[in-house]
């Protein structure tokens, strides 16, 4: 396991909710059940408590950066409240629909950066 990952493969794997070590097994159990452990490789899925906390970071940003997006182009073209109202459609939303892809981007870049560092 020492082999080198690539990074847009560790990005693939964790789009796809699938382990970013040997991309074969779902790391989710349910809609927000983290498995404990990789069925395949036995990468640790949740090292411990707390850990998840910087998914938020991650969706809380993208959902941030394309809400503003899409405010300012409602703005651009004079239609303040319909941005305001579709920017904040799309952040009760996507949220939710992000979860598991959040948590799984976390845990890729997590393990990628661990590797990278690692013997």
């Amino acid at each position: 396991m020492t082999e080198r990952m690539r990074f847009r493969t560790v990005l693939a794997r964790s789009f796809r909710r699938l382990c970013p070590v040997c991309g074969k097994d779902r790391i989710f159990t349910g809609l927000t059940r983290v498995k404990e452990r990789c069925g395949s490789c036995g990468l640790d899925c949740r090292p411990e408590g707390g850990y998840y906390l910087g998914a938020i970071y991650i969706n809380f940003g993208i959902t941030s950066l394309v809400a503003l997006g899409i405010g300012f182009a409602f703005a651009f073209r004079d239609s303040l409240v319909a941005g305001l109202i579709a920017a904040g459609a799309f952040s009760a939303i996507f949220p939710v629909a992000f979860f598991q892809v959040s948590r799984s981007l976390w845990l890729g870049i997590d393990t990628w950066i661990a590797r990278r560092a690692g013997p």
